[in-house]
C-alpha cells in the first residue's frame, strides 16, 4: 500500500445517512480543507448492491469542477472475507495510471475516496449499440494487456476466490420457507454448487490461457459512458481488477 495515499480511521455508518454525512464531512475536512462545511453538499447512488456509493461536492452549483466532486464508497459488511481490500486497492492504483479507473484519493475504515469521472451508466438498451459495444471491447482489451508487476511468479486466483465465495455460502437458513424452497429445487434434485464448480476447474485446467487483469464485476452499471464529448476514449470501465485466467 503507498505510503503516501492518506488514511482516516473512520468508519461511514451504512444505514444511518446522518451519521454518514458527518463522519464524510469529518474526512472532507482532512483531505479537502479549503472546503466549507456550509458548501458540502451530497448526492446518493442506488445502484450499489454491496455497498454504498455517493458523490460529494463543496458547492451546488451544476457545473462545479472535477476536483470540486469527490466520490465515497462504503464497502458492505462483511464483503471483505470474499474480497481483499488491499488487493483491490493496489490493482485500483494501477489501473487509474492507465486510465482505467478514477484516481483514488484516500482510504477511511470501511472504504476508500476516488475521483470523480464524467458520464452515465450504461443501460439495457445503450449497451446494445455496436458503437458502445466496440469501445467496451477496446477498453477490456486495454486492461487484459496490461503485464504483472512480476510475471514469473504471477499465479491466477480464479479458483482461489471462487472458492472464498464458496466458503460463505450456507445451505441452511433462518427463514423456513427459504429454506423450504431451496430443498425442494437443490436437495431434491440433487443440484450440488460445488460439484458442478469442481467439473469446470478440470475443464478450466489444462488450458492454457494467459493471466490477465480481469473486471469480474461487468454489470452494465459499472460501465461510465460520456456522451457528452463526442469521443468514446472517456468510456471508463469501473472496476474490480483480479488476476485471473
Amino acid at each position: 500500500m503507498p505510503k503516501d495515499l492518506p488514511f482516516f480511521d473512520i468508519a461511514l455508518s451504512l444505514t444511518d445517512d446522518v451519521k454518514l454525512m458527518a463522519m464524510a464531512k469529518e474526512i472532507l475536512s482532512r483531505l479537502k480543507p479549503t472546503w466549507h462545511d456550509e458548501n458540502i453538499a451530497f448526492i446518493f447512488f442506488t445502484t450499489g448492491i454491496t455497498n454504498k456509493v455517493f458523490c460529494a461536492t463543496s458547492s451546488t452549483a451544476n457545473d462545479v469542477e472535477h476536483d470540486e466532486r469527490v466520490i465515497f464508497r462504503v464497502f458492505g459488511r462483511n464483503t471483505e472475507r470474499i474480497i481483499d481490500r488491499n488487493a483491490e486497492v493496489e490493482n485500483w492504483l494501477r489501473l487509474a495510471k492507465v486510465g482505467c479507473a478514477a484516481p483514488i484519493l484516500a482510504r477511511f475504515s470501511n472504504g476508500i475516496v476516488c475521483g470523480y469521472l464524467d458520464g452515465e451508466p450504461l443501460t439495457t438498451a445503450r449497451v446494445r449499440e455496436q458503437k458502445i459495444v466496440t469501445e467496451i471491447c477496446r477498453s477490456l482489451a486495454k486492461m487484459h494487456m496490461l503485464e504483472p508487476i512480476d510475471r514469473d511468479n504471477v499465479k491466477p486466483i480464479l479458483f482461489q476466490k471462487t472458492e472464498d465465495l464458496l466458503e460463505n455460502f450456507s445451505a441452511h437458513f433462518e427463514s423456513s420457507s427459504k429454506q423450504e424452497k431451496f430443498d425442494a429445487f437443490f436437495l431434491a434434485n440433487n443440484i450440488s454448487l460445488r460439484s458442478d464448480y469442481a467439473k469446470l476447474q478440470q475443464l478450466i485446467n489444462p488450458l492454457k490461457t494467459r493471466i490477465v487483469f480481469c473486471h469480474n464485476d461487468l454489470l452494465i452499471q459499472n460501465i461510465l459512458y460520456d456522451s457528452n464529448t463526442g469521443s468514446f476514449d472517456p468510456l471508463i470501465i469501473k472496476k474490480r481488477a483480479l488476476l485471473s485466467q
